[in-house]
């Protein structure tokens, strides 16, 4: 298991009692993570800030400062199917070898978060209650409510169940349809959604 900070920390866990610092730490803030393999990890920050850890060695894909927004979550299907969702509504791809910048979102809403069930049925959400789909052709707008609550995260178990999490205690189940709230509005934000099955879910 990995955790990333902020900080430019990286942390792993291999079980006992305690979590392993790596070092050093990386050039810039940290702000999504995902793997398909215990030998294949990215992580993705600040400025285009992209790592990738091979099993043995983080190293560097692209440095801090080479775009001008970040990468603030990611996802995959598989090592050669990785999206990353980033300020402004820019979403970059991984094919296996390379990261490029994919076709327009549809928004210029921040994007936070990233989940699909197939590779031709990614969802991405972000600011102003932001929903982005790809078809596995193009991007396009779902829906957004502009001065609205925001989305950080997104989970699913299926096409017809997810769930989306984000500010003033913002949790909804989301069928690809219709977002359905799921709980009374608040003042915690919160940032990430995930769960182990469809009655075993939790947002942090």
């Amino acid at each position: 298991v990995w955790a990333i900070t902020i900080g430019g920390q990286l942390r792993h866990y291999t079980g006992g009692a305690s979590w392993t610092a790596y070092a050093p730490d990386a050039p810039g803030a940290l702000y999504s993570i995902w793997g398909s393999a215990a030998n294949d990890v990215w992580a993705g920050g600040f400025g285009g800030l992209m790592l990738h850890w091979t099993g043995t060695t983080w190293t560097q894909r692209m440095a801090a400062g080479s775009l001008p927004y970040d990468f603030n979550g990611m996802w995959g299907l598989a090592a050669n199917d990785i999206w990353a969702v980033c300020d402004a509504g820019h979403i970059w791809h991984y094919n296996g070898t390379t990261w490029s910048e994919a076709t327009p979102s549809g928004t210029t809403s921040t994007l936070n978060g990233v989940w699909g069930s197939a590779a031709n049925n990614v969802w991405a959400v972000g600011a102003n209650e932001t929903i982005v789909h790809w078809d596995g052709t193009a991007w396009s707008l779902f829906s957004d409510s502009p001065g609205g609550g925001g989305f950080r995260g997104i989970y699913g178990f299926s096409a017809t169940n997810m769930w989306l999490v984000g500010s003033n205690s913002l949790i909804a189940q989301f069928d690809g349809v219709t977002t359905t709230a799921r709980h009374p509005p608040g003042w915690h934000l919160l940032y990430g959604v995930w769960g182990s099955g469809p009655t075993d879910i939790w947002g942090v």
